[in-house]
């Protein structure tokens, strides 16, 4: 009976582990026990949830972006420029005129206005009625003859051309320099040769002085009896003055006013004193070059008055003689040099030839005031001595350059 219940168990044992190696291969076989089966506490793990798949998340279709569509030309006119008139103002050589002061009018309809040219010569005017096309252009420069025309607008913009002639002009009869202002106070900006011409923009306040346009273009002053004028000096006005070379100084231009200074060097006296007889050289003093080159333009300044005073015997007698005398006895004072260098021999002799030339061309007008001036100057005399003065002012310019030369300057 043991046999038997032993081999059932066995039987019963190897079904189990039949089903069990069918089910999980992978766990060991029980050894087999023999006898009465124990009871043995087994801790069996809980079944594992079995997995979930997760579904993967499905692509959404995004709508592809719409082309905004492009806007279509409409039938809208496009906007309508601002009527224009566009002056541009040359003079006859063909070169722009700035600060023009240019007015356009309408009566009809009261529209005016008025702009000064650009650099360019140009000046532009907005908003003109295009409904009245007929427009009064009126242009004016200093120097120059002011210019009025009629002009037809057609277009939306318009430009037209106005060509001013010169006004006042003046011809160089000698040799001159241009100052930067009214006097021989200011500074020298260059020389003009005799024979050119110069357009006339201002008078100063005593009509001695006159601004200029020299023909390179630079602006400044000469001295008005070196200009033979071509036209009317009242319809210019008064020109622009700059300060004096020296700070703080006033520049006052008369004639025979002259600024005063303690200096050995002053230019000359204002009040010329009476003279009775011709006057004599003075004796020779040690030679500086700067106070020489100094006395060069204080000679120039008393030729240049003594010139203009000749004029104004020829033409209104004997009253401007004291005058006269006056400066032909300041050039008769202009120094002589002893100990002259060398190098600068040649110079001195110049302004010294300089000094007898404008003495000795002058000296029968000198002597014809000395007596008394009874009756006219003489052509002759007024000839020969404004001739003079005109050649003697010439070789002092060239005398002055070459002593800047010498000084570096």
């Amino acid at each position: 009976m043991t046999r038997t219940l032993v081999s059932r168990l066995l039987l019963l044992s190897l079904l189990i582990l039949l089903v069990a190696g069918c089910n999980r291969a992978e766990e060991p076989t029980p050894a087999p026990t023999f006898g009465p089966p124990t009871a043995t506490a087994t801790t069996t793990p809980p079944p594992l949830p079995p997995p979930t798949n997760t579904p993967e998340p499905l692509p959404t279709n995004t709508p592809a972006p719409v082309a905004t569509p492009l806007p279509v030309a409409s039938d809208t006119p496009t906007a309508t420029p601002v009527p224009s008139v566009t002056v541009r103002v040359w003079d006859d050589a063909g070169n722009p005129i700035a600060g023009a002061t240019v007015n356009l009018s309408n009566a009809a309809t009261g529209f005016a206005g008025s702009f000064a040219t650009t650099e360019e010569g140009r000046a532009i005017f907005l908003g003109v009625d295009l409904s009245t096309n007929t427009y009064l252009v009126e242009v004016s420069a200093p120097g120059y003859q002011t210019a009025a025309t009629d002009i037809t607008i057609t277009q939306p913009t318009t430009e037209i051309n106005i060509t001013l002639e010169f006004g006042v002009t003046g011809r160089v009869t000698i040799r001159t320099n241009l100052r930067s202002g009214p006097g021989t106070d200011f500074d020298i900006l260059t020389e003009i040769p005799e024979g050119e011409t110069v357009v006339i923009i201002g008078v100063d306040n005593t009509g001695e002085w006159l601004q200029v346009v020299a023909p390179a273009g630079e602006q400044g002053w000469v001295f008005a009896e070196l200009l033979e004028v071509q036209g009317d000096l009242s319809t210019i006005g008064g020109g622009t003055i700059p300060p004096s070379s020296t700070p703080g100084a006033i520049v006052t231009v008369t004639v025979p006013a002259v600024t005063a200074t303690p200096d050995p060097n002053a230019t000359p006296t204002a009040t010329p004193e009476p003279v009775t007889a011709l006057p004599t050289r003075p004796a020779p003093i040690p030679f500086d070059a700067t106070a020489m080159r100094a006395k060069m333009d204080d000679l120039e300044f008393v030729l240049v008055q003594t010139g203009g005073l000749l004029d104004r015997l020829a033409l209104a007698g004997n009253g401007n003689c004291q005058e006269y005398l006056g400066y032909y006895a300041q050039i008769a004072a202009m120094p002589t040099y002893s100990e002259v260098p060398e190098t600068w021999q040649g110079v001195y002799n110049e302004f010294q030839n300089v000094i007898q030339n404008a003495l000795s061309t002058n000296e029968p007008t000198a002597l014809f005031c000395i007596d008394g001036a009874i009756g006219q100057l003489s052509q002759f005399n007024y000839n020969l001595a404004r001739n003079g003065i005109n050649d003697s002012i010439s070789l002092l310019f060239a005398v002055m350059a070459a002593a800047d030369d010498l000084l570096g300057q």
